[in-house]
């Protein structure tokens, strides 16, 4: 609510006074909630009226119009606000790229329709990544590829990712080439070339080995493509694909 305040009565110094809240964001609430006012004293900002908006009913009505805004933008874009999620815009567009402050600084510089300012005049060329989703379209419950495919657009500054169908040729030959010992579905992988992208070794750091790949373990494929159709073997009937949905009963008292 404290940045609804300062916006409203410093809006040509609330982004400062949000970037000096967050230096020392890991502190315990509630001191790193009322840091606000040791920034606003080093920011020469009107401390004033920004704690009589947060005292007082106005910055509950900022807030309350705020969230409101946010919902009927995601509806506009016929996207669901999940909890902690938040939908960045750049020159009123979604972006949807990777959230390091290098990929932040490139879309914002791509936005220039005329001249750029210096610092957009010697970005880095971000190393390329493969990454391979491996799925099975039979499976109706499991995330689609183009959704996983989504997620790692934000995690990866330049992915070149392969999508393969466990139902077609390549990603059948993939699959077994793994041996007695293949992933459930669907499942992501990444090459040695993901040493060249320090920030998503960072953010991807629940990576497990799977042959000559390295495996992304949250993405907690689920499905057996073996099983599909077939749950009498002893390795198929605990799977998501061979669970019966009881019809659930009531009792009453």
């Amino acid at each position: 609510m404290v940045q609804l305040c300062a916006q409203k009565y410093a809006p040509a110094g609330y982004l400062d006074l949000m970037v000096c809240q967050h230096i020392r964001y890991r502190e315990a609430a509630p001191r790193w909630e009322q840091r606000w006012e040791e920034c606003a004293q080093q920011l020469h900002l009107p401390a004033g009226p920004i704690r009589n908006c947060l005292t007082g009913g106005q910055g509950k009505v900022l807030l309350i119009a705020s969230l409101k805004h946010s919902v009927e933008r995601a509806r506009n874009l016929r996207q669901d606000l999940a909890p902690g999620v938040s939908i960045l815009f750049i020159a009123g567009q979604p972006y949807g790229g990777c959230r390091t402050s290098a990929s932040f600084l490139k879309a914002i510089c791509d936005a220039y329709g005329g001249a750029t300012p210096a610092a957009c005049q010697s970005l880095p060329v971000p190393a390329a990544v493969n990454v391979t989703i491996l799925f099975d379209e039979r499976c109706r419950r499991c995330p689609p590829a183009d959704r996983l495919e989504s997620d790692l657009q934000t995690m990866v500054k330049n992915p070149i990712i392969k999508k393969l169908d466990y139902g077609e040729t390549q990603g059948r030959a993939l699959y077994e080439s793994f041996g007695d010992h293949p992933p459930l579905l669907p499942v992501v992988l990444f090459d040695s070339s993901l040493e060249k992208d320090a920030d998503a070794q960072d953010i991807l750091r629940a990576l497990v080995p799977l042959g000559k790949y390295l495996r992304e373990y949250g993405c907690a494929g689920r499905w057996n493509p073996a099983c599909a159709g077939e749950c009498d073997a002893p390795e198929c009937k605990d799977t998501l694909a061979c669970h019966v949905q009881v019809a659930e009963k009531t009792t009453r008292m």
